[in-house]
């Protein structure tokens, strides 16, 4: 595929990053408090799996097709080798890169990791001082 005409895709609406983040990190609330859900109810705690497995699902199935996304443009335009050898780019490569570069600054994703470590020490220490019967 190489220097073909490729598609940069359009850049999208804070909404939508935010909305993403939103469910990635409804899906890192719900299973950080299954085993807290459960110890309340079995119900709450299956409940808990389920939304945390859609939300999962939609959220990493989005990474993913970003992620492609990426990595489509920079192969099939052979980015890195035109850098890496100091080959003059192209406007699009340019256009390309400019993307790439907007898309990784406008993601949420180093804040999605954030709260997946709060969240889970959060729900570590709570599950600990229940099974210790603390709370």
């Amino acid at each position: 595929m190489t220097n073909a005409s490729i598609s940069i895709p359009k850049r999208v609406s804070p909404w939508v990053i935010w909305g993403y983040f939103v469910m990635g990190l409804l899906s890192v609330i719900f299973f950080r408090i299954i085993p807290i859900a459960n110890y309340v109810d079995p119900l709450l705690g299956r409940l808990s799996w389920y939304g945390a497995v859609i939300f999962s699902m939609i959220f990493f199935g989005r990474r993913g097709k970003i992620s492609r996304r990426r990595l489509r443009l920079v192969r099939g335009r052979e980015l890195v080798e035109k850098i890496e050898n100091r080959k003059s780019l192209s406007e699009e490569d340019y256009e390309i890169l400019s993307y790439i570069l907007w898309s990784n600054q406008a993601s949420k994703e180093w804040a999605n990791y954030l709260a997946i470590f709060i969240l889970s020490l959060l729900a570590l220490v709570v599950a600990i001082l229940l099974d210790l019967r603390v709370l």
